[in-house]
């Protein structure tokens, strides 16, 4: 069942000015400090991160998964694997993957977590902001709308519009709460949580 065709991204999104902010120029020690910070909180946790240029307007946003993509870029493991032919590939998937794994140099399964957070610490977060331009919705987008965007693009958060000004942010996860109030009829008592009736008689 899906959300009620009147409920739009304005009226379950999170303002703006609930998000801890970053600037274009800062760099990824400062975005894992602010994630620290969010996440550590227990009212307010955030899992973005809201971009600003230099004169404090929005441009964009950082998200947990870009931060993991700066320590573990996929376009690393694509580098080993450009040229291959497997089209006559046949093996079972376990030899497979023992010889991808064979097949990369050991220095760089030997990395921590400790060298890569200090090899990209000071790096800036210019090259993985994600511009408002690039998944933007109006505020009066439609929920079934939001949902089949972030389901098409394999993304749980989109960043919320009105007359040009961003707004807010809508989440994946206050799409499925409102799923969950369609499908249990149940109403909301405050924003993001469900009052669940008895059951006793």
């Amino acid at each position: 069942m899906l959300p009620p065709e009147n409920s739009t991204a304005k009226d379950i999104m999170l303002p703006v000015d609930s998000y801890p902010i970053i600037y274009e120029n800062d760099t990824v020690k400062r975005a894992l400090s602010k994630f620290q910070f969010s996440l550590c909180s227990y009212q307010n946790k955030r899992r973005n991160l809201l971009v600003l240029d230099q004169e404090d307007k929005p441009i964009g946003w950082v998200t947990l998964r870009d931060i993991l993509s700066v320590i573990q870029p996929i376009s690393t493991l694509k580098s080993y694997i450009q040229g291959w032919n497997l089209a006559d590939y046949n093996g079972p998937a376990t030899y497979f993957a023992r010889e991808f794994y064979n097949s990369i140099d050991s220095n760089y399964w030997q990395k921590t977590l400790t060298e890569l957070c200090e090899n990209l610490a000071d790096k800036i977060i210019t090259d993985i902001i994600r511009p408002l331009e690039s998944g933007a919705v109006h505020a009066n987008t439609s929920l079934h709308t939001a949902a089949t965007i972030m389901s098409e693009n394999n993304i749980s958060t989109l960043p919320v519009v009105e007359q040009g000004k961003l707004v807010g942010f809508i989440r994946a996860e206050d799409i499925v709460l409102e799923m969950a109030k369609v499908v249990m009829n149940v109403p909301h008592t405050e924003k993001g949580k469900l009052t669940i009736p008895s059951t006793s008689s």
